[in-house]
């Protein structure tokens, strides 16, 4: 997942305050793995489904870090207004529309919003890059959970959207996991590295 190479990659660079926007949260796994491990996270936490937020609203109570993150209903930034973050992390959906009934029973019994990433997959990519500009602070970093085969397209959107040090992670059976980058910083401002 994104958590523990974002973990890795900023542990100590904010020691006092770190603000961290997750979006689709859906259960919440990623947001609120963050939030534990890193005390002093504050997180905001988006969906457009109300009972995924109120699923993970559950979660961040039995996680313990509830009094840590905000929940906020809408279409990725949709809800934010003109919020500044220093960590965007996501899960989008991210499957081909016309793959979607070749999936397991299982996954096919998933709410559809969680799984259709549009015609390609990448919608939701596209919308999350043109939404970094807004929202993610100098120096900032996003990291995004994609599917198979999916990591090029998306390093070069955010690659067009102004982003450097973007790097493609494998998980650890050396399929494609995540995509990070960062936001350049402005002069004099403080940054973190992106080695994992």
């Amino acid at each position: 997942t994104v958590s523990c190479p974002y973990t890795k990659a900023s542990g100590s660079q904010f020691p006092d305050r770190l603000r961290l926007l997750d979006l689709c949260t859906g259960s919440g796994c990623i947001g609120l793995t963050l939030a534990a491990e890193l005390p002093q996270a504050r997180v905001v936490a988006t969906d457009i489904s109300l009972q995924a937020l109120g699923v993970a609203k559950q979660n961040a109570h039995k996680v313990g870090v509830a009094n840590r993150v905000e929940f906020k209903q809408g279409d990725l930034c949709s809800a934010l207004q003109g919020d500044i973050f220093d960590v965007i992390v996501s899960n989008p959906p991210y499957i081909e529309t016309a793959a979607i009934p070749t999936l397991s029973r299982d996954v096919q019994n998933e709410p559809i919003g969680a799984l259709d990433g549009g015609a390609d997959g990448l919608e939701f990519y596209r919308r999350i890059a043109d939404g970094l500009g807004q929202h993610l602070a100098p120096g900032g970093l996003v990291a995004v959970e994609i599917g198979h085969g999916q990591g090029q397209d998306v390093m070069q959107l955010f690659a067009q959207a102004g982003l450097i040090d973007i790097t493609l992670i494998l998980d650890l059976a050396g399929k494609e996991r995540v995509v990070m980058g960062k936001m350049p910083k402005a002069e004099g401002a403080c940054t973190f590295p992106v080695s994992v």
